[in-house]
């Protein structure tokens, strides 16, 4: 019999990249064209897009200005998935004292805390346009729920179940 030794796989070894802007540097931000507004916030002259915020074009790759500043001093990578969260509540600005690195669901917090989330200040639900329901069975209800609507939705899944019976 041939008995032949597993084979080697090669193990990759992956530098861990940061962030790299070629001449996009913390001394030229620095140094960028900027007015200063309330609350030390630096504010770009650059073109906005159209969700609020400020485009950069880096090697033909376009990347966020708030992003790309909060990457380089905080050396993460700008690929991964951290977001910069406004610690000012402005989306025009990019001080760096300004932003921090977070994920998606404090973003989301961050957002309901300030009143800027969208969602937050909803009374009624979009679909059958009833006030959403703040207690059931005296408790206090974490998420906006539509009465209604959610009945709905269990009636509909019980006669699909009932149907497959």
């Amino acid at each position: 019999m041939n008995c032949r030794p597993p084979k080697r796989r090669k193990i990759r070894v992956y530098k861990e990249r940061t962030a790299r802007f070629g001449s996009f540097t913390k001394e030229y931000i620095l140094s960028m064209h900027k007015s200063i507004g309330e609350n030390e916030c630096w504010i770009s002259d650059y073109k906005l897009k159209d969700n609020g915020y400020i485009n950069i074009t880096i090697g033909g790759n376009k990347y966020y200005l708030h992003r790309v500043v909060m990457c380089l001093w905080n050396d993460i990578d700008y690929h991964n998935r951290v977001l910069a969260l406004h610690k000012c509540n402005n989306k025009l600005c990019f001080n760096p004292e300004h932003l921090k690195p977070g994920t998606k669901s404090e973003n989301a917090y961050d957002s309901v805390k300030a009143g800027t989330n969208h969602n937050a200040n909803k009374e009624a639900c979009s679909k059958c346009g009833l006030k959403y329901i703040t207690r059931v069975q005296g408790k206090l209800v974490k998420k906006k729920i539509c009465y209604y609507c959610n009945n709905e939705k269990r009636r509909e899944k019980r006669a699909k179940e009932n149907e497959s019976l």
